[in-house]
């Protein structure tokens, strides 16, 4: 079932409420730490401009992109533990350095590659059109090719991107999945998705603008909002939601037997029921539950808060038979 974006942002929302501590608190560390590696360049090199200069400071830009990179993971992982009602903290901002870091370093410089080559013809023909207009006219017929060019590397760089979008993601539920293996496999599950998924980020487009007018502030709502509808559109996307009964009104962790990987799901340790051949059986692919229950006149979620209750045979919960 694909799930429309409306659909997927009330479900963040949901999601989010009475953890906004954890969620805004991750992001702020995030942004202090993202500003104070960026200003490493000015620190290192000063405003002397030289060749030299210039290459250094782009070396160092593209290192500080990296680690950032890596460290947005961290934002990946929370929301995703907060969806599935898993253990998370602030300490998950920093999952990835810790679970083969160079993996998303991969991803993260093969992203920035695809981005760069692609807008190269929008650099050469830019330069060139303000180079041959220096000191002359303005000039249509300079000016519309270079737009031409520059439009087209976006859209290139977009759905490339867009097909790409699910790696970091992927390699979260697997720490054993290459970088390579998980940007097949973003791109395999990004066919036919991707218009989704770029619609998905435009909507939060007008939201990003009113934050403008809260000096940022608002980002550290609206940033958490985003990664949240986005990790409900993974989920949506490899049928998790589905196989473990989402709805509008929540997401049931104990139908969750573990995250995606390479066309299906495993089992995580995470797991309430922690394997797949428990004793409580498996959700269905439909959203259905299968398993057997001890007292099969019960729905499923009355033991969603206190599973132990399963095994309460106080007298007041036995039969005149079982008394007996």
């Amino acid at each position: 079932m694909k799930r429309s974006s409306s659909q997927l942002k009330l479900l963040a929302r949901t999601a989010m409420a009475g953890n906004y501590g954890v969620l805004v608190s991750s992001m702020l560390l995030f942004f202090v730490i993202t500003l104070l590696l960026e200003s490493i360049p000015g620190m290192i090199i000063g405003t002397i401009r030289s060749m030299g200069n210039l290459a250094m400071q782009s070396v160092i830009s593209l290192i500080i992109s990296l680690l950032t990179s890596v460290i947005s993971v961290g934002l990946i992982r929370i929301a995703l533990r907060v969806i599935r009602r898993q253990p998370y903290g602030i300490g998950d901002l920093f999952y990835a350095f810790s679970h083969h870091p160079d993996r998303f370093i991969i991803v993260a410089f093969i992203r920035a590659l695809v981005s760069t080559v692609c807008q190269l013809p929008s650099y050469f023909f830019t330069s060139s059109f303000f180079h041959r207009s220096l000191g002359t006219v303005f000039s249509w017929q300079v000016f519309l090719p270079n737009l031409l060019w520059m439009l087209v590397g976006t859209f290139l760089s977009t759905v490339i991107l867009l097909a790409l979008a699910l790696a970091n993601t992927l390699m979260i539920d697997n720490d054993d999945l290459s970088a390579m293996e998980a940007l097949r496999e973003s791109s395999q599950l990004m066919k036919g998705n991707k218009g989704r998924l770029f619609y998905i980020d435009l909507s939060f487009l007008g939201l990003i603008f009113l934050s403008v007018f809260t000096c940022y502030i608002g980002m550290l709502w609206v940033y958490p909002y985003v990664i949240m509808t986005e990790a409900y559109f993974y989920l949506d996307v490899t049928g998790e939601l589905d196989r473990n009964g989402a709805s509008q009104n929540g997401y049931d962790s104990y139908r969750y037997n573990g995250g995606y990987r390479n066309g299906g799901f495993y089992t995580d340790t995470d797991s309430p029921y922690g394997s797949n051949n428990g004793s409580y059986g498996d959700a269905s692919t439909d959203g259905s539950d299968s398993r057997s229950y001890p007292h099969g006149d019960r729905h499923a979620s009355d033991y969603i808060e206190y599973p132990e209750d399963t095994y309460n045979l106080s007298p007041d919960r036995l039969s005149d038979e079982e008394r007996g």
